[in-house]
């Protein structure tokens, strides 16, 4: 398995989990392009998410697969300055390739898939959210407007989401809304949305599989959109 299973920035460095070890861990600076090995995670995880909290400045991985296909819930959280991983509560439901956000100390899970009645994986619909200080997780009584697999970025104090094949939603956790944002006519779903970023006060949203002269990113400013 030669692919990166996971990735988050940090500071001015980015983090990549995977390659020909799943559980190996790579550290670039964006500065200057160099690469650093960083201590291994504690077990083998395929499709988990890794989230960057600054205000600890930690790393956590929450859910995935293990090499036997099978669905996890655990959260382990890497400590930058003592380059090490430490396992800490688990998830409520055990998810993998769930979009997450940290947003002032708790991060959001979204989606994913997860296991039905009959340990069967479904595409899920669920908000876990994970709270860092206590180190608890909880499950929001309401669901997405969406399900499966989808990417997801923090502004301010809400959190924009992308489904795949599916059209771009602000969340406000505050209000427990979500707002499905409609895009010029050109920029309709197909192809499909496929992530979403925020910088420097604007939202930049790709689309996947574009053909050669299409426009593959919009950019919009949610303060005058």
């Amino acid at each position: 398995c030669h692919q990166i299973t996971a990735a988050c920035k940090h500071g001015g460095d980015l983090y990549v989990v995977g390659g020909s070890i799943p559980r190996r861990m790579w550290k670039c600076n964006m500065h200057t392009m160099d690469w650093e090995r960083c201590a291994p995670l504690l077990r083998d995880r395929l499709h988990h998410t890794m989230v960057s909290v600054t205000t600890e400045d930690a790393i956590y991985s929450l859910g995935g697969k293990t090499l036997q296909d099978t669905l996890s819930n655990a959260v382990i959280y890497y400590t930058v300055k003592d380059n090490k991983w430490t396992e800490t509560s688990q998830l409520d439901t055990a998810v993998s390739g769930a979009a997450g956000v940290n947003l002032g100390g708790t991060i959001y899970l979204l989606g994913g898939e997860e296991n039905d009645m009959d340990f069967f994986t479904k595409p899920s619909r669920l908000i876990q959210c994970f709270d860092t200080s206590s180190q608890k997780c909880q499950i929001k009584p309401y669901m997405l407007p969406f399900a499966g697999c989808m990417h997801a970025a923090v502004h301010m104090d809400v959190i924009f989401i992308v489904a795949e094949g599916d059209s771009l939603v602000c969340y406000n956790p505050l209000l427990e809304s979500f707002t499905r944002l409609r895009f010029p006519e050109v920029w309709s779903c197909i192809p499909s949305l496929w992530k979403v970023a925020s910088c420097n006060g604007c939202i930049y949203v790709f689309r996947d599989k574009c053909k050669k002269g299409d426009a593959n990113t919009l950019k919009f400013n949610p303060a005058t959109s």
